[in-house]
């Protein structure tokens, strides 16, 4: 996100989760791992585990829909997450990024999806995946996949326009 203002400026970024496991959104668990500083969202053998880069500067777990609850994303509403760090049922989960700009200059946050069928196989994919960063793993996707465009036939239509073929490829 751009700073095009001359003064230094912090701000927060949040993202909410709040995912259909299974077909159903109920009977999941959100939870914050203090060790890898991560938020993990389960049910059954479904493990999903968030990390962020830089790391994320605060969390919460929580509920939406039942209970007359909206969700965790009204916690993010005055800029402050309460950090629950555990929920079960119709969970979800915020996270927080403090991100702080020079004036005209620019920062970047990512997230790392990370999902497998046990929270031992996301735990070795954090391992695995916390050894490189994250813009790393960025550059290499985008390489993967011009890479593949490069060989793929992509016959359009004569009269498509430039701009149309470049949104396309």
């Amino acid at each position: 996100a751009p700073n095009k203002s001359p003064p230094e400026r912090s701000f927060p970024i949040f993202n909410y989760q709040s995912l259909k496991v299974a077909e159903s959104m109920y009977q999941d668990t959100a939870y914050w791992d203090d060790d890898r500083k991560t938020i993990n969202h389960y049910k059954r053998n479904y493990y999903f585990q968030y990390m962020g880069s830089p790391n994320f500067a605060n969390f919460t777990c929580g509920e939406h829909t039942l209970k007359g609850l909206q969700g965790s994303y009204v916690d993010a509403e005055d800029g402050k997450l309460e950090g629950g760090r555990i929920s079960h049922g119709a969970a979800d989960s915020v996270v927080q990024w403090d991100v702080e700009t020079e004036g005209g200059g620019d920062a970047t946050v990512r997230m790392l999806l990370m999902i497998a069928h046990s929270r031992k196989t996301v735990n070795v994919l954090h391992a695995t995946f916390h050894q490189r960063s994250a813009e790393e793993f960025e550059k290499e996707a985008i390489d993967f996949w011009r890479n593949w465009i490069d060989h793929k036939d992509l016959t359009m239509p004569d009269d498509i326009s430039r701009r149309a073929r470049d949104v396309y490829r």
